[in-house]
């Protein structure tokens, strides 16, 4: 049940299979969203391509913290009313192979006797949650997952836990890979150790992606490496002043064969901003695109493979707000007459990570740094969106 389209409709030109493709006008529709989600956030979610649905469980705030849902693109229906102990900030993939959402850690409950960070794996078959098992990497929060259908394993990096018995908290830089029956420790090296990054499969070249995150809990600094896992080595691909973010979201787009990032955490010149913006690896950049601004972070977002669209739930500015990205290939189809400018994004991405030279990049250098990244698309964003909004 669609509602209304948010903000602005822009044009987008697109790269597909090597060709240019005509324009084509990409928006965020608004979903109809049950009461009970007030407040939802960091809940963990999938898509099952098995049963064609976006599946999530739990999240923070929920006034059903063990409930598991699922929406199929006309309605929401509560799959299970309990079955997980409550719980937020896990990792979560979907074993496209077996037909299981697999979950693993994540924070519960402080009033309970055990309110996390949880060190157990729990799978969904579509009827019933099973504990599989207590063992395998050790407890955290804000880890993630994501699953490798080349090599049939889900796959497991970083997160924030107590090391060792001084109950101190920290961020784990470990890879772990589930099998369905068992934990792996598969590489103790790699990417920097971090939390509240997040990742996604490249189903179109077999690597498992991660990108931002941070490794400290004063918001001083957010990541902005991307690295590629292939089942035997990690590669570290750059850094992309678009991709310094925390508490964003990944999911792999199989349409446009690319992984797509939207929102999160970023760092402006003065104050952390929620960011609005969509950002595209294809494997070789990262690249921004035009999109209506939705401020977003602490959400949770996969991609509908069924219905070929974007599928965004909770965060921490629309707390019950369910979002798809949806294309109209008629702009005449558009609510709005789809013109860019809120924000001239070609001309922004044309000055990324260069030295400001020429004249038309100044206006860009909001935070006066002599060039154009991260701290400059916070600013422009928030002041397009304004705070709060």
């Amino acid at each position: 049940m669609l509602l209304r389209p948010v903000t602005l409709c822009t044009f987008i030109w697109f790269i597909s299979s090597g060709a240019l493709h005509a324009q084509e006008c990409s928006r965020w529709r608004e979903e109809l969203t049950p009461p009970e989600w007030y407040g939802l956030l960091l809940q963990p979610m999938v898509f099952d391509s098995f049963r064609h649905q976006t599946v999530f469980v739990g999240g923070y705030q929920s006034l059903y913290p063990n409930a598991t849902w699922g929406w199929d693109g006309a309605q929401w229906r509560m799959l299970a009313l309990d079955g997980v102990p409550k719980r937020y900030l896990a990792g979560a993939a979907f074993d496209s192979d077996r037909g299981r959402m697999v979950m693993f850690g994540g924070m519960g409950d402080s009033s309970t006797a055990h309110g996390g960070p949880y060190g157990d794996t729990w799978e969904w078959d579509g009827t019933a949650w099973t504990l599989e098992s207590l063992t395998g990497p050790a407890p955290r929060l804000a880890t993630c997952m994501a699953y490798d259908s080349r090599r049939h394993v889900t796959v497991l990096f970083g997160g924030q836990g107590e090391f060792g018995d001084s109950g101190e908290f920290g961020f784990f830089g470990t890879t772990w890979e589930w099998n369905g029956n068992s934990w792996a420790l598969v590489n103790g090296e790699g990417p920097r150790a971090r939390g509240y990054h997040m990742c996604t499969f490249d189903n179109r070249r077999g690597v498992f992606v991660i990108a931002g995150g941070r490794w400290n809990d004063d918001y001083t600094e957010f990541l902005s490496d991307t690295w590629e896992w292939d089942g035997q080595t990690w590669t570290f691909r750059g850094r992309s002043p678009l991709a310094a973010r925390s508490g964003t979201m990944l999911a792999y787009d199989e349409n446009r064969e690319t992984v797509i990032m939207q929102g999160g955490k970023g760092l402006g010149e003065k104050y952390v901003h929620t960011l609005s913006d969509i950002v595209e690896w294809n494997g070789v950049e990262w690249k921004l695109i035009p999109a209506p601004p939705i401020e977003h972070a602490s959400h949770s977002m996969v991609y509908d493979s069924t219905r070929k669209r974007m599928v965004l739930i909770g965060g921490e500015n629309t707390e019950w707000s369910v979002f798809e990205l949806t294309s109209v290939a008629d702009a005449a189809d558009a609510d709005s007459d789809c013109d860019a400018d809120l924000l001239d994004f070609a001309a922004f991405q044309s000055c990324v990570g260069a030295e400001i030279a020429a004249t038309e990049c100044q206006p860009f250098d909001v935070d006066q740094s002599g060039m154009i990244g991260a701290a400059d698309l916070a600013e422009l964003l928030y002041s397009f969106s304004g705070p709060g909004e």
